[in-house]
């Protein structure tokens, strides 16, 4: 008896462990009209409409998937579920954030009128999952996105990064728990990039309010609401703490002159583009 309960908080362990990295958190399902609406697969003539689908499977079932369209996050997906965004004629890039090795990104150059169908589902690795990401037929799409339920997408559209502006550091200080997950910032729902531990990165931003948090799941829902001011640079250190299951994310401000000398110990991280 005392072995299977060991085993089985093993295996419950192993779940939220996987689960463990990325706090944007999940914005739920759509109603059922919204649903069946969606699975009309009616084009729009000034848009193409694009569903990013996770088919219901076992593996990984425990982990959330972050899609992100042109660096933006649009919200979180569970296995058996899908997004259905709607594009502006052009291209777009589609990827993931949150705690997953090197994903993929799949590249479309919508048509106005088009419907566009990519398949997500999280895939095994050595101790950070990692991602399936694939442009599919519309007919294999259709079939998969009936057998799910639509979530909710994060509204509005990217903002272009200032090549001026207020410079911010997100920095992640190098810390035993959790070292080998990966944290995926957010400002204003956009990822500028993904961090290690003992890693740091450093992007432009407007002045004005921001939001700052992490994409993926969290115990919580963690966002930091923070003024950048022209002419003076902000500093976020960005790290995962220990949580009653899941891990909690520490999102905490501090003073340039805490943050030199420790960023003079950690690895700068290209922004995305």
């Amino acid at each position: 008896m005392r072995k299977t309960n060991v085993t089985l908080f093993v295996m419950v362990l192993f779940v939220f462990v996987l689960s463990g990295c990325g706090g944007y958190h999940n914005l739920g399902k759509t109603s059922d009209v919204l649903d069946s609406e969606a699975k009309k697969f009616e084009p729009i003539p000034e848009k193409s409409k694009l569903y990013i689908v996770r088919p219901s499977r076992f593996g990984g079932v425990g982990i959330y998937i972050s899609p992100i369209v042109d660096r933006m996050v649009k919200g979180n997906l569970l296995s058996g579920s899908y997004l259905m965004l709607e594009l502006l004629p052009g291209g777009h890039e589609i990827s993931a954030a949150g705690n997953i090795n090197d994903p993929p990104v799949v590249t479309i150059d919508a048509k106005a009128g088009q419907l566009y169908f990519v398949e997500m589902h999280p895939t095994m690795g050595v101790m950070i999952p990692g991602l399936h990401n694939e442009l599919i037929d519309p007919d294999q799409g259709i079939e998969l996105v009936r057998d799910c339920v639509r979530y909710k997408a994060v509204p509005g559209e990217p903002v272009s990064t200032p090549e001026e502006g207020v410079t911010l550091y997100i920095i992640r200080p190098s810390k035993l728990y959790a070292v080998a997950a990966r944290l995926s910032p957010t400002v204003d729902n956009q990822v500028p990039g993904t961090l290690k531990s003992g890693s740091y990165l450093i992007t432009k931003i407007f002045p004005g309010s921001h939001i700052l948090s992490a994409a993926g799941k969290f115990e919580k829902t963690h966002t930091l609401e923070f003024q950048a001011h022209e002419g003076t640079d902000c500093f976020v250190t960005i790290e995962p703490k220990m949580g009653m299951a899941l891990p909690q994310i520490g999102l905490k401000m501090i003073t340039g002159q805490e943050a030199m000398p420790l960023i003079q110990k950690l690895e700068q991280i290209p922004v995305a583009h």
